[in-house]
């Protein structure tokens, strides 16, 4: 499946492994061509609604991945009664499952379909709004809490 920003310009490499890993996290049940049907409906409505959506539909989404990808992992080892912590670069998929996971767990339950909370939910990220992004704060303010270098002296 390719995807276009355009009807001539293709998705670029990166934002085209994004997307890919994204779908591949909402995948439950191996029903990826369900998945690959939502999000083609949630960049429809984001295209035919131009009062909400002001801004291209692709732009929106990338924005949103971009303000909500955690880059480090906070790790906790326990070793008999001592604990200690551990920062670890996270790796793409992980990156991918925790944006699915922030992004699903923080849309609204509106009577609207599936695929117009998860707009709502990318145009909120955006924006540097809404509940995903504010688990994503929430992540790396325990990262701060439990991690001594990260302390404002």
């Amino acid at each position: 499946m390719t995807f276009y920003l355009t009807k001539k310009k293709k998705l670029k490499k990166n934002q085209y492994i994004i997307l890919n890993n994204f779908l591949q996290c909402m995948i439950k049940k191996g029903n990826k061509s369900t998945n690959e049907i939502t999000f083609k409906k949630m960049l429809f409505y984001m295209a035919k609604n131009k009062k909400i959506f002001s801004k291209n539909s692709w732009v929106i989404i990338m924005k949103g991945f971009y303000n909500i990808t955690p880059n480090i992992n906070l790790k906790i080892i326990k070793i008999k009664r001592r604990i200690f912590y551990n920062l670890k670069f996270i790796t793409s998929k992980k990156q991918s499952y925790l944006i699915c996971s922030w992004l699903i767990n923080g849309m609204k339950k509106n009577h609207h379909n599936f695929y117009k909370n998860l707009a709502q939910e990318f145009k909120e990220a955006s924006l540097k709004k809404g509940e995903a992004y504010q688990k994503y704060l929430t992540f790396y303010k325990t990262i701060e809490s439990n991690i001594h270098i990260y302390k404002k002296t």
